[in-house]
């Protein structure tokens, strides 16, 4: 599961763990991520099983989020989506020239949080 997430509080946030259920099954993601205000991350979920392509999604999402300085946050709610079917959201040319050339620490930076994952992801690269 792909989704694609953007930090809407007035502050900076680490984003702790993403929480899924749906299709009788539990999916999480708990790598934490570091978001500046109104900052995009695209977040990989790899162990979900979205269902048949062309068919709903419904399930719920958690978000377990720190303000620097407070108590984590937990924010829910219903996600529905229709399954499409999968696509590479990085490049294995991309990807491999990093491996490659030891720039894999770099790919956040210069294509987005969460490019190096997929990288790792899609084509086991930058892992």
């Amino acid at each position: 599961m792909v989704l694609v997430l953007q930090n809407s509080q007035d502050r900076d946030i680490t984003l702790d763990e993403v929480r899924i259920s749906g299709n009788n099954q539990f999916c999480a993601n708990n790598e934490a991520l570091f978001l500046n205000s109104n900052e995009k991350a695209i977040i990989i979920i790899q162990q979900c099983n979205n269902g048949e392509t062309g068919r709903k999604f419904k399930g719920m999402i958690n978000l377990t989020y720190t303000i620097e300085g407070q108590l984590s946050h937990i924010i829910s709610g219903l996600l529905i989506a229709r399954v499409a079917e999968g696509s590479s959201i990085s490049s294995q040319n991309i990807c491999q020239d990093a491996e490659t050339n030891e720039l894999c620490e770099g790919l956040d930076i210069v294509y987005g949080i969460g490019y190096r994952d997929a990288c790792c992801g899609e084509f086991s690269l930058c892992c």
